[in-house]
């Protein structure tokens, strides 16, 4: 999908427009699709944190800006 803002769609990490749909309704719909699924992510919906055990209930709207974050190992 390109960078346009098209109707019934979130970005993803700022660069990326996913269109909704009753099968990409749900966080973790979404994650699942973009294979983002894994414990060793965090998500933010228009800059909150959505808590992992939410994941499945949390709903996803037109024009929500989700970010993914994976960990990195370091310190």
């Amino acid at each position: 999908m390109n960078n346009n803002n098209p109707t019934n769609a979130v970005l993803v990490n700022q660069e990326n427009w996913i269109e909704l749909s009753e099968q990409l309704s749900k966080l973790d719909q979404l994650l699942i699709h973009l294979d983002c699924l894994n414990d060793g992510v965090a998500v933010a919906i228009n800059n909150q944190v959505v808590t992992k055990e939410n994941w499945s209930t949390q709903v996803i709207n037109n024009n929500d800006k989700i970010n993914i974050f994976g960990a990195i190992a370091g310190g």
